[in-house]
């Protein structure tokens, strides 16, 4: 506020030198009326500086005093940025001669650290009065090696770096709201996610490491239509896949319900042929979820 007194400060001291500088004229007289207008326009010209002085200092309000604020561009708003690092020590008491456990997915280093997941997540959600979204998760680490691309992606599956995902997301206008998302999204099947820190355990079960896909890449359709019930209809490349290895597609099918509080019911199917250069042999896949909340502190 001290700076717009200044300016204000100023100016008026500008207008009032060239008042008491200026002879005594008649007030209907030519000099007189350019006198009025250039003291109208200098009024104006002061009204919007401390205007924008204002807005400037309403826009840094409640920074703390020494810090800088960074304003970023209106078109970036609603950006938020994630990550966490995961790293774990594995003990094995058979002690295995190779120091790798046996069927194992995820922790398959023994006697040993590892770096699980360094993960770094951007993502810009949508909403009503922001409909147009995107995501992108990068995974670098061991878990990266497990849920690469068998094709595309960042590179082979022996990499410890994986765009595990990235899409582009609309909420159409529709009832409810209809989203739509194209790109690499994780998959809708199991109970457990491929991050370890959201599981009960760090080392994921039989199923979710050999039974179901990781990632999907495709186009999503996702819409709610009641605050207990939603669907989501997907068609992918496949299980695991960015570019596909032949010319069928598959499809996804999922419901979720929450018919009481507590309670959530999820069913997934997914069919079409997985086989590379095979367009009929068809895979077909159902995963059922019951989650139960019993007391309200566990979940």
């Amino acid at each position: 506020m001290g700076r717009s007194l200044a300016v204000t400060g100023v100016l008026l001291g500008v207008c009032g030198m060239a008042l008491s500088a200026s002879p005594v004229l008649a007030e209907d007289s030519p000099d007189a009326q350019v006198w009025k207008q250039e003291i109208s326009d200098m009024k104006g010209r002061l009204g919007t500086l401390e205007d924008r002085l204002a807005k400037s200092e309403a826009s840094s309000a409640g920074a703390e005093e020494g810090n800088a604020v960074l304003q970023l561009p209106s078109g970036l708003h609603g950006i938020n940025m994630s990550g966490f690092v995961d790293t774990t020590f594995a003990y094995n008491l058979n002690e295995p001669q190779t120091n790798v456990n046996s069927l194992r997915v995820f922790d398959t280093r023994s006697n040993g650290f590892m770096i699980n997941n360094v993960q770094l997540a951007i993502e810009k959600p949508v909403d009503a009065s922001s409909p147009v979204g995107f995501k992108t998760e990068l995974m670098f680490g061991t878990d990266a090696e497990v849920v690469g691309s068998v094709t595309g992606g960042l590179g082979v599956t022996t990499n410890e770096i994986e765009l595990q995902e990235g899409y582009v997301e609309y909420l159409a206008p529709v009832g409810n709201g209809l989203d739509l998302r194209v790109g690499k999204f994780a998959t809708m099947h199991g109970a457990e996610v491929i991050e370890s820190k959201d599981n009960w355990n760090i080392s994921r079960s039989f199923l979710f490491g050999f039974a179901i896909p990781f990632t999907h890449t495709g186009f999503r359709a996702m819409y709610p239509w009641t605050e207990q019930l939603s669907t989501t209809v997907g068609v992918s490349n496949g299980w695991d896949l960015v570019d596909d290895t032949n010319k069928a597609k598959t499809v996804e099918l999922n419901v979720v319900a929450t018919p009481v509080d507590g309670v959530m019911l999820s069913s997934t199917y997914m069919f079409g042929a997985e086989q590379a250069f095979n367009n009929d042999n068809q895979r077909h896949l159902i995963d059922i979820v019951l989650g139960v909340q019993p007391i309200e502190n566990l979940e």
